[in-house]
């Protein structure tokens, strides 16, 4: 594995669609290993997970539902986040506040 991570592939083609796939996957893993066990318990609870095709389903669906999962919830709470993070910093006692034009002015009390 080790390897496979040092040797330069081109771009395009197989290996970039792979590698950008991959690195779509590594993007949302988070949010796909947060959903990947409820999704095993509703499946084992219906009795689904029996064959081969099935677990090859389920990884994909483990997938689609993390990315999905994450654009819905997790990316718009991490840009509230940051918007409620700025505001809070930007009316702080004596703080520094940037313009838009890159100057620089003392917030008055």
């Amino acid at each position: 594995m080790c390897l496979f991570l040092l040797v330069p592939v081109p771009a395009t083609g197989l290996f970039g669609h792979l590698g950008r796939s991959m690195a779509t996957i590594g993007r949302y893993s988070y949010s796909i290993y947060l959903w990947h066990l409820p999704l095993i318990f509703i499946l084992q609870k219906y009795r689904l997970m029996k064959t081969h095709s099935a677990l090859i389903l389920y990884y994909a669906v483990c997938i689609f539902l993390g990315i999905v999962l994450a654009k819905l919830i997790e990316e718009p709470s991490l840009r509230l986040r940051d918007y409620l993070s700025n505001r809070g910093a930007d009316t702080a006692l004596g703080a520094d506040v940037v313009k838009a034009d890159g100057a620089e002015a003392q917030v008055a009390f």
